[in-house]
């Protein structure tokens, strides 16, 4: 049987005696020693050792255990319990110990850096002992020559030691490794590899060098990267080069003018950018692709104070605007119910007693945002994929008016309050005609038990009835316009008597009133209301993630064709459910 000692001491040798030595190759070697320990049942504490340190990772930035070198797996389990592999605690002073032997006798600069970094990082954390500094020097000098000694080494298979030497230079404020971090980084960039790699070196080289403290920063070294950047810059653009060629050496160009106060330079090279943008966008098949670039065109134009400049890219943008819609592939699903199921859901939902057939009504078709919640989690562990991307909104023009990012909890949740709104629209139609029939409920006794409520001013019940005989008569448009004022002056109603201040001053010297998005976001509300009660007047009307209905109505947005009944429908059901607020006294 081989010994696992002695095929650990060749497997050493052999890692010591290689050029380009990747990361994968340490674990490849220990392998053979690894399995000649388990089938003995020796125990080789060296092996461990050895084996721990190849299944650390470093990060560019402090991971699960607050330091830069952390476990390859890392989660918790359903008890709140840390499981990683491998687990902090096997880190222990005889691990950091062979470690720090390991970083003055290993021969190959890779393998003594890569021990030196990780008592330098550690030892601290797991042990609680304070590491020496030469740890961070050997760790330094050990990556900078194998940087330059072996150029092939792949850029990120031990970490991102380009970066992580400068940081220990920085660290431990020692000028000399600094400049010699940063020279190995040059030659590592500068070498003989193929254009993509080359040109991914350059561009790490001069983040790096940016990214270091102005007073700190090797300026010679610094301005060659940037003479090299502005030559690359100019070669692509002479060439006629795409957008996303040309912005990996723009933006960052144009960021550091603009930071140094250079900022003609800063502009000149933005002029490059934005050709590229407008030459990609010209052979773009999709009116909505040119549109995203020239929206992030504007807002860098925005960010330099290219005024005149980002006017026209806006101008560009509307007049792209109505190709949009064209390029929206539209989604549909069907599902059959019985006639049986519906008239057994009317049924339940309609009963003979008229005041519990409008709370059925007026509940059963409020989004519950409890159960879409537990929806989104669902989606998120059946489909974690489509949480991934960010959403845009576009109007019936074209024009962008919102967006949901990955990490927008609340933009989700709108989203899937539409979902449900959309999904029952049919219904809660049947559901409104089927109670107004069985109960023999017109406009006029709508209206009066809708008044009920003090809710609705008495000086405007003649606007109030005028919409509700609107939706009676299959008349959206005239419906929508009455509605929307109406429930946005019983939410004011509503918040006189919750004791809120109902003004705000204006830039006249007098005073505004609030409108519905102020109240709708006062917390007290939406304590009075429910978060379900806010979220849905929200989303019907004042979020452009949802129909924004109040708003796009009262400043003249939506065409006639967007007055639909559905929209009606909800904005009868929004007023039927704020008229089952009471006094106190009743």
């Amino acid at each position: 049987m081989a010994d696992a000692r002695q095929l650990l001491a060749e497997a050493l040798a052999t890692l010591d005696a290689a050029s380009t030595l990747e990361h994968y190759e340490v674990n490849k070697a220990l392998e053979p020693a690894g399995k000649a320990a388990k089938e003995s049942g020796e125990e080789v504490n060296e092996l461990r050792f050895e084996f721990i340190a190849a299944y650390l990772d470093l990060y560019d930035e402090p991971n699960v255990w607050g330091t830069q070198y952390s476990p390859e797996m890392a989660g918790i389990d359903d008890g709140g319990n840390r499981l990683d592999m491998p687990p902090l605690e096997r880190i222990t002073p005889e691990c950091i110990a062979y470690w720090t032997a390991r970083m003055n006798t290993a021969r190959h600069p890779a393998l003594r850096a890569r021990y030196a970094d990780m008592v330098w990082d550690l030892s601290q954390k797991a042990t609680g002992a304070k590491p020496p500094i030469e740890a961070a020097r050997i760790a330094i000098d050990g990556y900078s020559e194998a940087l330059t000694t072996y150029p092939g080494t792949s850029s990120h298979s031990w970490g991102n030691i380009r970066k992580r030497i400068i940081d220990l230079a920085l660290s431990i404020n020692d000028h000399d490794r600094l400049r010699k971090a940063v020279t190995a980084n040059v030659a590592y960039a500068n070498a003989n590899v193929g254009a993509d790699e080359s040109e991914f070196r350059q561009q790490s080289l001069f983040a790096l060098l940016k990214a270091i403290p102005p007073k700190r920063r090797p300026q010679a070294e610094f301005q060659a990267a940037i003479d090299k950047f502005r030559a690359r810059l100019e070669t692509l653009s002479a060439a006629g080069a795409d957008q996303f060629s040309v912005e990996c050496y723009a933006l960052p160009l144009a960021d550091h003018y603009w930071t140094s106060q250079q900022r003609d330079e800063a502009k000149t090279v933005m002029r490059m950018y934005g050709a590229a943008v407008e030459r990609m966008a010209a052979r773009a098949t999709m009116a909505a692709l040119a549109v995203g670039w020239f929206k992030r065109l504007y807002q860098l134009y925005l960010r330099i104070e290219m005024n005149d400049e980002a006017k026209q890219v806006l101008k560009r943008i509307e007049g792209l605007q109505p190709r949009v819609p064209n390029d929206l592939v539209p989604v549909s699903t069907s599902q059959h119910i019985s006639q049986e199921e519906i008239d057994k859901w009317l049924n339940w939902l309609v009963t003979d007693d008229v005041e519990e057939s409008f709370a059925n009504l007026t509940g059963h078709f409020l989004p519950k945002l409890d159960q879409l919640r537990r929806q989104l989690e669902d989606i998120k562990k059946d489909y974690p994929l489509s949480q991934m991307f960010t959403e845009a909104f576009i109007d019936h023009v074209g024009r962008e008016v919102a967006e949901i990012d990955p990490g927008d909890a609340e933009g989700r949740l709108l989203r899937q309050v539409n979902w449900d709104v959309q999904s029952r629209n049919t219904f809660l139609q049947l559901g409104m005609d089927h109670l107004f029939e069985k109960h023999s409920i017109g406009p006029e006794e709508l209206f009066a038990q809708v008044v009920e409520s003090p809710v609705w001013h008495e000086q405007r019940h003649a606007i109030l009835r005028r919409g509700i005989e609107a939706c009676f008569a299959g008349d959206p448009i005239v419906a929508i316009h009455v509605l929307v004022t109406e429930i946005e002056n019983a939410i004011r109603i509503i918040a006189a008597g919750l004791g809120l201040t109902l003004q705000k001053q204006n830039r006249m010297g007098g005073f505004d009133l609030k409108n519905l998005g102020d109240f709708l976001a006062d917390e007290t509300v939406a304590a009075f209301l429910t978060e379900d009660v806010v979220t849905y007047l929200r989303f019907v009307l004042t979020d452009r993630r949802g129909w924004n209905l109040r708003n796009d109505t009262c400043h003249g947005i939506l065409p006639a064709a967007s007055f639909t009944q559905a929209a009606s429908q909800r904005l009868l059901h929004i007023v039927l459910l704020l008229s089952a607020v009471r006094t106190k006294a009743e």
